[in-house]
């Protein structure tokens, strides 16, 4: 959601483009911009968790290959592997703000951090107005879905 973003992206598919020899982008370029970025992204996100967290520089990828939805037990559980218990509410805050995962509401629809001008405190209202009789759920960002070999559907 912010300008450099679809900059990059942009230069993502321009440069599958030029290794390829196209005089144009077409939609394969496109395709491979868009996987190229993700995984970039991915990437980046975890060396800024590094900065934080030194142990749980994979925890992102952690989430290969396990859908586009995650319970928070699930994600729990994935990110205990890596780091203390007492810190598992601080790295789901940070990958929250990071936009990797948003909280799914009741209608089941996703909310993720630029959806809400940056604020966590609006955000939190939306995981917070969830019963407390289910485990909650979150979506991974469809930016992530390439790098975490995440089906579309």
């Amino acid at each position: 959601m912010r300008p450099r973003c679809l900059l990059d992206i942009v230069r993502a598919c321009q440069g599958s483009a030029v290794t390829l020899d196209h005089e144009r982008v077409i939609e394969s370029d496109i395709k491979e911009g868009l996987e190229s970025y993700s995984v970039e992204l991915a990437n980046n996100i975890g060396l800024e968790i590094a900065d934080v967290y030194p142990g749980a520089p994979d925890v992102i990828f952690a989430l290969v290959g396990r859908g586009r939805r995650i319970s928070k037990r699930d994600l729990q559980s994935i990110i205990l592997a890596s780091i203390p218990e007492n810190a598992i509410d601080d790295f789901l805050y940070l990958i929250i703000w990071y936009g990797l995962i948003g909280p799914v509401d009741g209608a089941g629809r996703s909310h993720f951090i630029f959806d809400h001008k940056y604020e966590m405190r609006l955000l939190a209202a939306v995981h917070s107005a969830l019963p407390a009789t289910i485990d909650p759920m979150f979506e991974i960002n469809p930016v992530f879905w390439a790098a975490l070999e995440i089906d579309e559907i």
